[in-house]
């Protein structure tokens, strides 16, 4: 029979198993965006979660950011006025370079919001694109 101080130790070691690196590992934060007013993300800086598929208006970073990069899993578009794609736009993931030196931008001081899309919504939108292109083209399935 165990007593209630071997019970505790055993509890203990289980505990501080579980808190083990298993326990450390960070989520994926789908729709997480950085982004900074100055290059090599120095200045003013924010870093928020933000829903998907949905135009976000950059506020007090209009025409500003010059550092940018969104989290793994997200894909996010930097645009002219409110999510326009008819005008230049940036196409970011996780993974960009040059997300840190946006100044090289000729347009970038008319940024006014961005959208972001998971990664597997971006590439289910390019393959029906694609089909789209396949057969107006007629190439053959």
């Amino acid at each position: 029979m165990l007593s209630i101080a071997s019970f505790t130790s055993i509890a203990l070691l289980i505990a501080s198993a579980l808190a083990s690196p298993l326990n450390v590992l960070e989520k994926r934060n789908v729709g997480g965006v950085r982004l900074c007013d100055q290059i090599n993300w120095q200045g003013d800086c924010w870093y928020g979660i933000l829903p998907i598929n949905t135009c976000i208006s950059l506020n007090s970073f209009a025409g500003k950011t010059l550092s940018f990069r969104p989290d793994d899993a997200t894909e996010c578009f930097l645009m002219q006025g409110r999510c326009d794609a008819s005008n230049s736009y940036a196409d970011f993931t996780s993974a960009s370079s040059g997300t840190n030196d946006l100044s090289v931008l000729s347009w970038i001081a008319k940024t006014e919001s961005f959208i972001c899309f998971t990664e597997a919504t971006t590439a289910r939108e390019k393959m029906r694109v694609l089909e789209r292109i396949r057969v107006r083209i007629g190439v053959p399935a």
